[in-house]
């Protein structure tokens, strides 16, 4: 998520590969990402399943994408050939929810990555890519917009200014420091933070700090415009 986009990270104690957070939006919207692994136990589909049923409790708009690796679905009758796919279209009945992917998203024609939703309607411009030669993966991109207003945060952060840094001072004093004991350390990580912890000292002491804003991108910026 962009950093100027306000949003939240929703925990969960699941140790599931899956990752979910909220968008501050108008309205506000739930996006999990979920990878199930290929042939995987039932308990762990289980836990996924268990999973996006938790989220979708919140009672919120919900996206869910990843891939779940179930290509014996049969979306148009949402029905499957083995116990593991079947649980996945069993819950999405359950829910109410609906999925949008109906184009194989993988070389050999398999559907893999899908777009589960209880808001098909705020999700439009469904794409999907099927050029590999720039990836190192046999899965397409799928990108699709989202009918939602964001808000954007307004943050004040601090860069160091080199322009202005009093390099002959920074050079003397970094040619009186010992650096011996960063030679010494029990372990690489302790020597490397031992000498970085001393360069951003001399650093701070030299180089000042200017306070840059992040502004809100202007009207003319839509979100049509960066997408394309």
């Amino acid at each position: 998520v962009s950093s100027m986009i306000s949003s939240r990270l929703i925990h969960s104690h699941s140790s599931v590969d899956m990752v979910s957070i909220e968008l501050l939006s108008s309205p506000n919207v739930i996006i999990s990402c979920v990878y199930v692994p290929p042939n995987c136990p039932k308990h762990y589909l289980t836990e996924v399943l268990h999973s996006i049923e938790e989220i979708s409790l919140l009672n919120k708009k919900l996206i869910v994408v990843g891939d779940f690796n179930a290509p014996d679905i049969n979306w148009s009758t949402l029905s499957a050939s083995t116990p593991s796919s079947t649980m996945l279209c069993d819950l999405i009945f359950r829910l109410n929810l609906t999925q949008l992917i109906l184009e194989p998203t993988q070389v050999k024609g398999n559907t893999l990555d899908l777009l589960i939703t209880n808001i098909d309607n705020y999700v439009n411009n469904i794409a999907i890519n099927n050029c590999t030669s720039s990836l190192s993966s046999d899965h397409f991109i799928i990108t699709f917009n989202i009918a939602a207003t964001y808000s954007f945060k307004k943050t004040t952060r601090y860069v160091l200014d080199f322009s202005k840094c009093d390099f002959d001072s920074l050079n003397c004093y970094l040619m009186d420091i010992d650096f011996g004991p960063c030679f010494v350390c029990d372990n690489i990580d302790s020597c490397w933070q031992l000498f970085k912890s001393m360069i951003l000292e001399a650093v701070s002491f030299f180089v000042p700090k200017v306070k840059l804003k992040s502004h809100q991108p202007p009207k003319w910026f839509t979100p049509a415009i960066c997408h394309h």
